[in-house]
């Protein structure tokens, strides 16, 4: 891990407000907004960020693997065409 976490992407890409990951990390919005400012997590912040931005990393590679298998699963169930095999 102890990749740097850009907090401000992090929080957008999971859709939360400052109020909201404040409460997940045990601060108050002003906190949440020093860190998108740049200012650096010390402590168990810091380790809390890292642990949501890896789930984070790892279920956007798992959507990203299941969309490439569904496209190779769909690739390989149709012809040319775009019909299915044995309907044409």
């Amino acid at each position: 891990m102890n990749q740097p976490v850009d907090v401000r992407a992090l929080r957008e890409s999971l859709g939360w407000t400052q109020d909201q990951l404040a409460a997940e990390l045990g601060l108050d919005r002003s906190s949440v907004s020093r860190l998108e400012s740049g200012q650096k997590p010390k402590g168990p912040t810091a380790k809390m960020l890292e642990i949501i931005a890896e789930r984070l990393r790892r279920r956007q590679a798992a959507m990203e693997e299941s969309r490439r298998f569904e496209a190779e699963r769909a690739g390989k169930t149709r012809d040319g065409a775009g019909q299915p095999e044995g309907e044409r």
